[in-house]
């Protein structure tokens, strides 16, 4: 976004409309980042004190996940219009990430959907 202009000559990075959205997608990221380290951590204090996670336990890690892909969902789809017309090309690195989040995020153990209705019971 550094280098990038409107069509008005304007720098886009300079504009608070797209440094609110890459703040926005940096948070998400975090924030997803945060969920997935706590789950891992607490399996591996689990695996280390030789205990097994409860059920309950592992549903909620599914649904940790699966709320962190959904945050990284948000975060891509929060930048797409950043990318303008040339972000839609095959050959775009933001394209490549956005079919790449979609494609891991519909794996049936991230789908938010899915995943959130387990804690039901």
């Amino acid at each position: 976004m550094q280098t990038r202009r409107s069509v008005g000559g304007v720098i886009l990075a300079e504009q608070q409309s797209v440094q609110l959205r890459i703040a926005e997608a940096a948070a998400e990221v975090d924030a997803a980042w945060a969920l997935l380290r706590k789950d891992c951590d607490e399996a591996t204090a689990l695996v280390e004190a030789g205990e097994m996670a409860t059920l309950d336990t592992r549903v909620r890690w599914r649904r940790d996940d699966a709320f962190a892909a959904k945050l990284s969902i948000a975060a891509v789809e929060g930048l797409f219009p950043l990318a303008g017309a040339r972000g839609l090309v095959t050959s775009s690195h933001f394209m490549r990430a956005w079919r790449n989040i979609h494609a891991a995020t519909s794996q049936i153990t991230s789908v938010w959907d899915i995943n959130a209705l387990n804690m039901e019971k």
